[in-house]
């Protein structure tokens, strides 16, 4: 447990609490139930389950469990209407693959305004024409057209669309996309993959948990199974980095926008930088937590 990412948790309540209508006397339970949560919480909690906590309180108060149904469908849609475009820039571009990876790096910063076709296709342009601040890429492509097995890790609604471009890229046969086994925050669950089409592409499994990352402790066996089996692990999202910052033992890509100053100081880069990033690179954090 990170004292910055508690304090962020903590920072977070009033943005998550606005997508229920509630009395003040439900928020006030939510506020006093998360507080008491966070101060009996083992200091091994990682700064994703926290989250999930946070999230169960609220959704205990919406109709059906899930706060932020309508905005993921309408972020997976706006990301589809405008999939042909992207998918063309790609495939046209010197190098598809990598176009193909930096769009899916694109889309785990999309926050989509009033104009969200508009905001989407700036903030895409912006990281097309940047460069990565840590780029591991030539080894993860080195990697994936050696691997037997491939284990795709999810992150979030409207990213997801992106990620079926680069999945559709890389073509390989045994690849797997792995999604949360329940409704948290924004994350992708099963019916986002169904939404834009990736489970006609390739098999896709979830990891039994409702936590917005991938805890190892908590997953499901059959995606453990998956896990143990692959030869490379792309994970996307900081979700994912946070729950996995020290497995060592297994070939992960971390693929992701830096998007705080906990996870800059951890890479040693800056917000808003665009990372991919071998796991063999991070810091040793099980002794002293780093999130």
């Amino acid at each position: 447990m990170n004292s910055d990412c508690m304090l962020c948790q903590l920072k977070s309540i009033s943005r998550h609490i606005k997508t229920v209508s509630i009395s003040e006397t439900d928020r006030l339970e939510i506020i006093r139930d998360f507080l008491a949560f966070l101060s009996k919480a083992d200091t091994n909690i990682t700064n994703p389950e926290m989250a999930a906590q946070l999230n169960r309180l609220i959704a205990a108060h919406h109709p059906d469990g899930e706060i932020y149904r309508r905005e993921k469908e309408e972020f997976n849609q706006a990301m589809l209407d405008l999939y042909d475009t992207w998918h063309h820039k790609a495939t046209q571009s010197d190098n598809p693959l990598h176009t193909a990876m930096k769009l899916a790096i694109a889309g785990n910063i999309i926050d989509f305004g009033p104009d969200h076709e508009f905001e989407a296709k700036s903030v895409i342009e912006s990281v097309l024409e940047s460069s990565l601040a840590v780029d591991d890429s030539t080894a993860m492509f080195q990697d994936i057209s050696k691997a037997k097995n491939i284990l795709y890790l999810a992150d979030n609604a409207g990213e997801i669309v992106m990620d079926k471009l680069f999945i559709s890229l890389i073509g390989h046969p045994r690849l797997k996309v792995a999604v949360r086994g329940k409704p948290v925050l924004n994350d992708v669950v099963m019916e986002d993959v169904i939404q834009v089409g990736i489970d006609k592409l390739v098999p896709v499994i979830n990891n039994g948990t409702d936590i917005p990352s991938t805890v190892l402790k908590k997953c499901s066996p059959e995606f453990m199974d998956a896990y143990n089996k692959a030869d490379v692990i792309i994970s996307k999202g900081q979700g994912n980095l946070e729950g996995l910052i020290n497995e060592r033992d297994k070939n992960i890509y971390f693929l992701f926008t830096v998007k705080c100053d906990a996870i800059a100081k951890l890479t040693s880069t800056q917000k808003g930088n665009f990372v991919v990033m071998h796991a063999h690179r991070l810091p040793d954090c099980s002794v002293e937590p780093c999130l």
